[in-house]
């Protein structure tokens, strides 16, 4: 849509400046018309330039993606300024004045310049996929359509402020191993690199013929003191490489099958895979869109291989004519529960209620299986520590029992 600057009058006889989109400039006159504003020069038309957030490398590095949480929050303060009665535009200026996110920030810094050339919402955070992603987008777009934008944004704030939960659930109850975790390796490295070495001398002094375990104990503490630097290097070399491999398509695939294949983890990951589907196809259906629109969308969210193909199929059974309940009875990637829930939807007309029930349940099912993880994770920790200390101990004692039996 061509872009037209304007310079003109507003009904106060204040002077203002700016642009607008329209067809043509006739259509550009009119909007401005009714806006109030008077002009008083010609019309001059504009490149559609694209505008890119100008975000500074250090404001960057502290400010990555904006969490869900940030996301939703700003949402719902979206929905309350426009409830309030403020149009789109000043909403958004008032969210770009309480934003502290810079990324956030300067995303709707440029949808509301984008807005104010012509552009809907919807369209205007589509040039911003890292931030808002195609289910955020296609709600918004269902609310513009509609003509319910404060209700849909009441259900977007609503589902995003629950997965933020669960996420944060799944955050919190694997903080302590990983703490700990953390802690039991630097106390391990300074054992090895500054007290180890110290005891360790008095027996390379003797030149006595040490038991197999503490010359095991001597070379690894030679090497981790000596080496340490080279090994932290290859071990951050070998998370990256990792981190990389797990974007891939080859990778993910690779790394779905394996971890669902661990006791009690593979059941979690799957429980939360299938939690955010029935989550946000529930979410979806209730905003309006129709039920192939939703699996359409779903599947680009999911993030989970085998469910995009099975989503996939699913929609191929649907243009066919087919149920979705019995599309999802003969695909065993979804379990009986989720089938005879989407038929009894099916059948009294509420399928977005029936995904939101199930998602409630998988919901309730990730807790438990968190709590069973972490009564096994504590005490592995603990066993795994104290087998690596007791290892150490028994190394340096070793040799002395032996030189005290030879003195006797």
């Amino acid at each position: 849509m061509p872009i037209y600057a304007y310079t003109g009058v507003d009904s106060k006889g204040k002077a203002i400046e700016g642009a607008i989109g329209a067809e043509d400039p006739r259509n550009a006159r009119l909007k401005l018309k009714a806006s109030g504003l008077f002009i008083t020069s010609p019309l001059r038309k504009e490149e559609e330039k694209e505008k890119t957030p100008s975000i500074k490398w250090w404001e960057k590095g502290f400010h990555k993606k904006p969490p869900l949480r940030t996301i939703s929050l700003m949402t719902y303060q979206l929905k309350v300024l426009l409830v309030a009665g403020l149009p789109l535009s000043e909403a958004l200026d008032s969210l770009i004045t309480q934003e502290e996110n810079y990324i956030l920030k300067e995303a709707i810094t440029h949808v509301k310049d984008t807005i104010s050339q012509g552009s809907s919402l919807a369209d205007a955070l589509r040039k911003h996929p890292d931030v808002f992603n195609a289910f955020y987008i296609n709600i918004i777009a269902t609310g513009e359509a509609s003509g319910n934008m404060e209700e849909v944004l009441d259900q977007l704030s609503a589902h995003l402020e629950r997965q933020e939960k669960l996420r944060s659930k799944v955050t919190q109850a694997l903080a302590y191993p990983i703490m700990m975790t953390v802690i039991g390796v630097g106390i391990l490295f300074f054992l090895m690199t500054s007290i180890v070495p110290k005891v360790l001398v008095v027996f390379e002094d003797i030149h006595a013929s040490l038991p197999i375990p503490t010359k095991i104990l001597v070379w690894s503490s030679s090497l981790l003191a000596s080496w340490w630097h080279l090994i932290f290097l290859a071990l951050l070399g070998f998370v990256y490489s990792i981190k990389r491999l797990l974007k891939s398509e080859t990778g993910r695939g690779f790394w779905e099958k394996f971890i669902i294949k661990v006791p009690l983890v593979g059941r979690l990951s799957l429980n939360l895979v299938l939690h955010r589907f029935t989550r946000t196809m529930g979410t979806l259906l209730k905003s309006g869109l129709s039920l192939l629109q939703a699996l359409e969308i779903s599947k680009e969210t999911v993030h989970h291989k085998e469910m995009e193909a099975s989503l996939i199929k699913a929609e191929e059974g649907i243009n066919s004519g087919r149920p979705l309940s019995d599309i999802f009875k003969e695909n065993n990637f979804f379990p009986p529960g989720i089938a005879q829930m989407v038929a009894v939807g099916e059948k009294t007309g509420d399928l977005d209620k029936a995904f939101f029930m199930v998602s409630e349940v998988y919901e309730r099912s990730i807790e438990t299986a968190l709590g069973s993880l972490l009564t096994l994770i504590e005490p592995a920790l603990i066993v795994i520590m104290g087998g690596i200390v007791g290892f150490i101990v028994l190394s340096i004692l070793l040799p002395i029992f032996e030189m005290s039996q030879i003195a006797h």
